[in-house]
């Protein structure tokens, strides 16, 4: 290749890199964001409250095993709730959005599954929900 070719081609690549700067890796991996739009720390502890009042909570189902326990909302609008260790099997700094199942950790229960979310998506209507349950009932294949 001639002298001349080699500086050409550098001055090409770096007015490219200047007309079309690459995402940052924030944009290349979402996040799931708190109510102040944080990225949330994987297995940080967080209330989870709904936007129709009454937080989070765990719960045993009237008449059945104490075990598994459930997600409920608190009945009272001005709960917040319990607060929940969430963790991802992903080695992330941050809880990922996507495809992905995530444990809730309740260290006052003496339930010896974890709670297991996975974020879904309703293929009729495209809408994202949480599904819960064991990781056996989700049909997940991760153990914490």
């Amino acid at each position: 290749m001639s002298t001349f070719l080699q500086p050409a081609i550098a001055i090409t690549a770096l007015l490219l890199l200047q007309l079309f700067p690459p995402p940052t890796m924030a944009a290349w991996f979402a996040y799931i964001t708190d109510e102040d739009g944080e990225p949330m720390l994987n297995g940080g502890t967080y209330y989870i409250i709904a936007t129709n009042g009454g937080g989070l909570a765990v719960a045993q189902k009237p008449q059945t095993l104490a075990c598994p326990l459930f997600i409920a909302q608190e009945k009272d609008g001005s709960s917040i709730g319990h607060p929940f260790k969430i963790t991802s099997p992903i080695s992330s700094k941050y809880l990922p959005f996507g495809p992905t199942e995530f444990y809730v950790v309740d260290d006052t229960t003496t339930c010896t599954k974890p709670l297991a979310w996975r974020l879904t998506t309703d293929n009729a209507t495209g809408q994202i929900y949480v599904a819960a349950g064991t990781t056996e009932s989700l049909g997940l294949v991760h153990s914490v």
